[in-house]
């Protein structure tokens, strides 16, 4: 028995990101991996909103915005963690890539020998995991 092999649906995909909507010079914009712009899927950006227009808060605090603020912060990281596959204390949000790059990059350097090679491997990038 023999399965049909279905296409990715990469247009239901697209639609899902409005900045690929974007016109440049009356031409669709091209992302590619860099500084020019990050592509956000048009779910996530209803869910900031909506934490926005109810009011967010800073952490820690004994107010309700502040607790349903934890409240967000958790799930968001539960969710992260079921999707790759990893526990939920090895998730970590930042302000952006190229931020937390910077961050890792200063807090390990000086600390090696020259010559010394340091790999991060990131989960969201793990095929499998090991116990």
């Amino acid at each position: 028995m023999s399965k049909a092999i279905q296409a990715f649906p990469i247009s239901e995909v697209r639609q899902q990101f409005p900045a690929l909507n974007r016109l440049y010079n009356g031409k669709p914009a091209v992302y590619l991996d860099g500084p020019g712009g990050s592509q956000v899927v048009k779910s996530s950006m209803d869910a900031m909103y909506a934490y926005m227009a109810n009011g967010g808060a800073n952490l820690h605090g004994s107010f309700p915005s502040s607790q349903e603020t934890e409240v967000v912060i958790a799930e968001s990281k539960q969710a992260v963690a079921d999707l790759f596959g990893v526990k939920v204390e090895e998730v970590a949000f930042g302000a952006n890539m190229t931020t937390l790059t910077f961050a890792i990059a200063r807090a390990a350097g000086g600390r090696y020998p020259p010559l010394f090679r340091l790999q991060i491997f990131r989960p969201a990038y793990r095929h499998c995991r090991h116990s």
